[in-house]
């Protein structure tokens, strides 16, 4: 029995939207979002991540080191979280509650912060440059001489502390 192009078309695209669910199933799961992640920058290079918007991860959840370039985590909550090292360069952290987070090193050039909650963050050694941080709320933050910020933001005036 011969396949036509059209079965195996159709063949293909289930088995990849099935790839594509199994991926989401591991976003939403704590212990396994890191790994999510890693499968779906390797196997849909081209395609942003899956939208993580609103979602609520456990207390210190760690993404250290993670790619999560361009990821929309608007209204996420991530209290205590390891950001350590993430790329996070593009992304969208509308809303989002950083409360306790590590971003030490974090690339977070261009991200869309606008109207975030960092209570307690440490953003020593992040990279700010071109970020959004209208609207955003800080206190007790943590940075040094090596972070950079978004031209024309004084976080001395924001009440940020160097260390």
């Amino acid at each position: 029995m011969k396949i036509t192009k059209a079965k195996l078309k159709r063949i293909i695209k289930e088995e990849l939207d099935s790839q594509k669910q199994q991926i989401m199933r591991l976003l939403k799961e704590p212990d396994h979002v890191n790994q999510g992640i890693e499968f779906w920058r390797m196997l849909y290079p081209d395609e942003p991540l899956p939208s993580l918007a609103s979602y609520e991860f456990p207390d210190a959840q760690d993404f250290e080191g993670a790619d999560l370039a361009g990821a929309d985590l608007e209204n996420a909550y991530l209290e205590d979280a390891n950001l350590h090292d993430a790329n996070l360069r593009g992304a969208v952290l509308v809303n989002t509650w950083l409360q306790g987070a590590d971003l030490t090193g974090a690339d977070l050039r261009g991200a869309d912060l606008r109207g975030a909650y960092f209570f307690e963050a440490n953003l020593q050694g992040a990279n700010l440059h071109g970020a959004d941080l209208a609207y955003s709320s800080f206190r007790d933050i943590t940075a040094d001489d090596s972070t950079i910020w978004p031209e024309g933001f004084d976080p001395k005036a924001e009440g940020v502390k160097f260390v």
